[in-house]
């Protein structure tokens, strides 16, 4: 049951998502109540624009290649957008899943969690109740990661590690990787068994981004 959850999951790591976070730590008080500057805030690493589009390539089970389409569809009010994620079928996209996400204070939320929370800093820690057993704990645990993915080589970018335990001590480890102005451009979702090898249920990998219909990574040759 936690396998199959883990590859329904896989379908929406776009979103996080978990994956949709700045940089730096300070111990003092008056640095933890400073806000963090626009660049190194969590829009700045998950950009929700109408018409910005993620295409991703995934690896399931380490045998099937799937491709994936996100795509922000709408702005439902000046902080709420909605995203579509497809499914491409020989080239043609499935009818999509919706998702709004939210712009808040405290960073950005699906409805559920918070994909990306602030501050964005190394060791930066939340958590989401899903029901009386289990929960979902984040942690950034890199804020200069560096990231070779089709779409190109992307660095200083943020890694989450997610995790769900469930009462059998099964854990499923969900670690998107985040990069200023694309988004999510890598996600991996393993389970792990107690005495047992960590089985890779999805590897996601950046395909192409594109904003205001034109194609930002890989970058086109000549600008067109």
């Amino acid at each position: 049951m936690v396998e199959r959850a883990a590859m329904n999951r896989a379908a929406l790591a776009v979103l996080v998502v978990v994956g949709v976070f700045p940089l730096g730590c300070s111990s003092s008080k008056s640095a933890e109540r400073a806000p963090p500057s626009a660049e190194n805030r969590a829009p700045a690493f998950y950009p929700l624009k109408v018409g910005n589009r993620w295409t991703y390539d995934e690896l399931a089970m380490g045998r099937v290649h799937n491709t994936w389409q996100t795509s922000i569809s709408q702005q439902a009010s000046p902080t709420r957008y909605v995203q579509d994620i497809q499914l491409l079928v020989e080239g043609k996209p499935s009818k999509p899943a919706r998702q709004v996400l939210e712009v808040r204070p405290r960073g950005i939320f699906d409805g559920t969690r918070y994909v990306l929370e602030e501050p964005v800093t190394v060791g930066k820690k939340w958590m989401t109740v899903l029901d009386v057993s289990t929960a979902e704990k984040f942690e950034i645990v890199s804020v200069d990661s560096t990231v070779e993915v089709p779409a190109g080589r992307f660095s200083g970018c943020v890694r989450v590690r997610n995790t769900i335990t469930d009462p059998g001590k099964v854990v499923q480890l969900t670690e998107p990787t985040f990069c200023r102005d694309v988004g999510m451009v890598e996600t991996r979702i393993s389970i792990q068994k107690p005495g047992k090898p960590d089985i890779v249920v999805s590897h996601m990998r950046l395909l192409r981004f594109e904003s205001d219909g034109k194609q930002i990574f890989p970058p086109v040759l000549g600008g067109g």
